[in-house]
């Protein structure tokens, strides 16, 4: 008779098969190609949102900094893609569309008396349209009419995913022209 002191115990295998290591393997590798491929598409928005951001808070810079000038001149006068005045200041001042330094970029540019004109738009947004749509004017003197610009812009945005734009607003003169 035989004595032991440890009890009998059982000994099987266990543990993942081959088959079972290379199915999990690869669900999680379409899991992640999934995952990889959704972040990439999001940041690939993000970055075309942020470029769109850049150049529409540049335009709307350069609109609202033009309509502030033009809400408080007078004599107006617009035609072919540029806008003059006198300033409250009694300057000049020309706003036109024109090219950026011998590129093949257009921006929007301000010109003051006979002064060299001053780009107003970054480099980054190609300016493709400028329009001024002037009304209630008259150049014999008061219509009792107010004075009315309307101004468009349309471009895009420059680098690797051009996106355009287009945006537009009406100015209307401070002082009221009814006499």
């Amino acid at each position: 008779m035989k004595l032991s002191l440890l009890p009998k115990m059982k000994y099987t295998l266990r543990g993942f098969t081959l088959v079972e290591v290379m199915v999990a393997v690869s669900i999680f590798a379409i899991v992640v190609t999934i995952g990889i491929s959704s972040l990439l598409t999001a940041n690939t928005a993000l970055v075309r949102s942020q470029a769109q951001r850049k150049a529409i808070d540049s335009v709307s810079f350069v609109l609202e900094s033009m309509a502030r000038q033009i809400r408080v001149g007078e004599a107006y006068k617009a035609g072919n893609n540029e806008f003059e005045f006198i300033t409250a200041d009694g300057d000049e001042k020309t706003f036109f569309q024109d090219v950026h330094n011998n590129s093949t970029v257009r921006g929007i540019f301000q010109k003051i008396d006979n002064n060299d004109p001053v780009a107003m738009t970054s480099t980054g947004v190609n300016v493709t349209n400028l329009d001024f749509h002037l009304s209630g004017t008259n150049s014999g003197g008061p219509d009792g009419l107010q004075p009315i610009v309307q101004i468009v812009i349309a471009g895009e945005t420059l680098g690797r995913q051009p996106t355009e734009f287009r945006v537009q607003t009406s100015v209307t003169r401070r002082i009221l022209d009814f006499e």
